[in-house]
């Protein structure tokens, strides 16, 4: 029996600050590590709250590395911590 599978391509390791496209949320995004094995954070250009993504839906921005200033590594936003104002705890 035989499979027709694509082979799988290399992951991409970028620098921490490189701007580089999310496949799976059609964005681009700064890197800023890895968050356990499988899973990357980017956060947007201009700054803001921090997202997750495989570390296979990441691709190098065509052309040379746009490397963004990361002061220092921030903590990825989880849903049930954050309220909204007028909200009770």
């Amino acid at each position: 029996m035989s499979t027709n599978r694509e082979p799988s391509r290399p992951l991409y390791v970028p620098r921490k600050g490189e701007l580089v496209r999310d496949e799976q949320h059609q964005c681009d995004g700064v890197f800023m590590g890895r968050n356990g094995q499988n899973l990357v954070s980017l956060r947007p250009e201009a700054g803001g709250i921090e997202w997750d993504t495989p570390a296979s839906a990441i691709q190098p921005l065509p052309g040379e590395p746009k490397l963004i200033p990361v002061i220092r590594a921030g903590t990825p936003r989880d849903a049930t911590q954050v309220r909204l104002s007028g909200e009770r705890a």
